[in-house]
């Protein structure tokens, strides 16, 4: 007997000590535990933390006037951002979006998904008392995100974390694109032939004044001024339209057919030289040129250059040779593509209401090599898009035509249109490398243009659009293409 009551009072001990060791242990999310106290993660009673975060449909209120023309009427259009996720700083217990919503969003309305662990979340304001009541959230609620609010997770036990939410939004509408007139010195008037290029620092304008070339220089801010300086190595022959951007060089040819190249617009060297010459474009590794009306071709990566005929489609003789434009562009991630567009004369030498558009496209996977992506673009051939009459979207034909890539689009410009006398009419775009082309409403050219005579326009390093026209200088960029992070 008096061993059997031992054995009880023993075990009975060693219960209630385990009771007690359980009782003792903290919980992670008010105290810490024997677990990393930075890691939320810890799956247990006492877990509590958000692990998404996330918009739903967002909406931008449009007050507009009534057809009584006193009655204000507000009606609402819907977008999900981009990157609807928000980050997540689970050591500050801060979640906000990097990305900024649209201007005008409506915060007072933002529907949220939430995802976490634990047992219910709350939220309330910033600025609320510590004994101010919390309301319960429902994943998919929207909150009233004019200013942070406070979102508390209680995890099973009762333990809690706490984070501060906020939304971010933009300050300008990211599809406005507001031009900037630039000082313009004498020497760039308009009444002399010149062309506009980017360089890492700023952009150049090379001019041939009467026979002498000079290069005006610009940085890359919307302040300052031009700075001229002459170019002794460039001869007075240099034909100065010629002018295009290389990868990290320019290259310009002489009436004669020399080739000069220049890494800064200022100091050049003679490079080649190949009589009827006329460069086009660049693209990664090669240089674009017209000679005796066939297109030819170059790599500018190597010491010798050699020329090669490009290879065409069965319209040869619709290469364009007046009013020439070239762009060359990234058109995704695994194709870069080249068109030209331009216009040729018939037999009685009149002109096609409608620019003639070639394209060039060539797989370009970047793990390929200079080598293997060389071989792909001299592989390909020039296709000219064919013409219907139910194409009723095509490029008029435009005197001075200017074509660039811009958010993720071809925007082409352009004189005057010989058969309605109009002059600058617009910024015509194409979604679709150069098929079909539509003025866009999105973004319109500066005021008091003139008629176009002379027109130059070119993208920056910061992509900023430069416009030349009849001696006026402009500069402007879509507000979202320099939004930080």
């Amino acid at each position: 007997m008096y061993t059997n009551a031992k054995a009880k009072i023993f075990r009975l001990l060693t219960e209630l000590l385990s009771i007690t060791c359980i009782i003792a242990i903290p919980a992670s999310c008010s105290t810490g535990s024997n677990e990393d106290e930075d890691d939320p993660t810890t799956s247990n009673d006492d877990a509590c933390y958000i692990s998404s975060c996330y918009f739903s449909n967002l909406r931008i209120p449009h007050v507009v006037k009534a057809s009584d023309g006193v009655t204000d009427s507000t009606y609402y259009t819907t977008y999900v951002p981009f990157n609807k996720y928000m980050t997540i700083d689970q050591r500050t217990l801060t979640i906000q979006n990097r990305d900024s919503v649209s201007k005008g969003t409506d915060l007072s309305k933002v529907p949220l998904v939430i995802q976490y662990t634990g047992s219910f979340i709350e939220w309330r304001k910033t600025d609320a008392f510590d004994d101010d009541e919390w309301t319960t959230f429902n994943s998919g609620d929207s909150l009233d995100l004019r200013q942070p609010l406070q979102m508390k997770i209680t995890a099973l036990n009762g333990y809690s974390r706490t984070y501060t939410i906020k939304v971010n939004m933009h300050e300008q509408d990211g599809d406005e694109l507001s031009w900037n007139r630039m000082p313009v010195p004498a020497g760039l008037s308009g009444s002399k032939p010149m062309r506009m290029a980017a360089t890492k620092n700023g952009v150049i304008a090379l001019v041939n004044d009467g026979g002498s070339i000079a290069v005006y220089t610009h940085g890359l801010s919307n302040t300052g001024e031009w700075v001229m300086q002459s170019c002794p190595s460039l001869p007075d022959k240099t034909d100065v339209m010629t002018l295009v951007e290389g990868l990290d060089a320019l290259y310009v040819n002489t009436t004669d057919g020399q080739i000069y190249i220049s890494t800064d617009g200022i100091q050049w060297s003679l490079v080649d030289t190949r009589e009827g010459v006329r460069l086009l474009g660049t693209s990664e590794y090669f240089l674009y040129a017209l000679r005796n009306g066939n297109l030819e071709s170059t790599r500018t990566d190597q010491s010798a250059w050699e020329w090669n005929t490009e290879s065409l489609d069965d319209r040869k003789d619709l290469v364009p040779c007046e009013d020439i434009a070239f762009v060359h562009y990234e058109q995704n991630f695994a194709q870069h593509r080249a068109v030209l567009m331009g216009y040729s004369p018939d037999e009685d030498n009149h002109f096609p209401m409608d620019a003639i558009v070639w394209s060039k496209a060539w797989s370009h996977f970047s793990n390929e090599g200079k080598a293997q992506l060389t071989v792909n673009e001299k592989g390909e051939n020039w296709m000219m898009y064919s013409r219907t009459w139910d194409d009723l979207w095509q490029m008029p034909m435009l005197e001075n035509l200017q074509v660039v890539s811009y958010d993720d689009k071809l925007m082409a410009i352009g004189g005057k249109n010989p058969y309605t006398e109009e002059s600058l009419e617009g910024i015509y775009v194409s979604s679709d490398n150069g098929l079909t082309w539509r003025i866009t409403g999105e973004i319109n050219l500066p005021e008091d243009l003139g008629d176009g005579n002379s027109i130059c326009w070119i993208v920056d390093n910061d992509d900023f659009l430069w416009l030349a026209v009849d001696g006026k200088i402009f500069r402007g960029r879509l507000n979202r293409l320099g939004f930080k992070r």
